[in-house]
């Protein structure tokens, strides 16, 4: 697990990325996203895209990190 890191945008385009960002709720998604990607079988690296309620983490998007060597 790579630490978390906050975006800020603008119209679309990627102003700012900091980090590593600290949130209480993180090692509870951690151990969800470890179980789902158990229960898919997964082999490999996956990220997800997160948001920040400000209580607790929401997955926006989940997305294979594939490389064809």
């Amino acid at each position: 697990v790579l630490p978390l890191v906050e975006v800020r945008s603008h119209d679309n385009r990627c102003d700012l990325v900091f980090g590593p960002i600290k949130h209480p709720s993180l090692n509870k998604l951690i151990a969800h996203c470890a179980h789902f990607l158990e229960d898919l079988k997964y082999e490999g690296l996956c990220s997800f895209e997160l948001f920040d309620t400000g209580k607790k983490l929401l997955v926006n998007e989940t997305a294979p990190r594939v490389h064809n060597t």
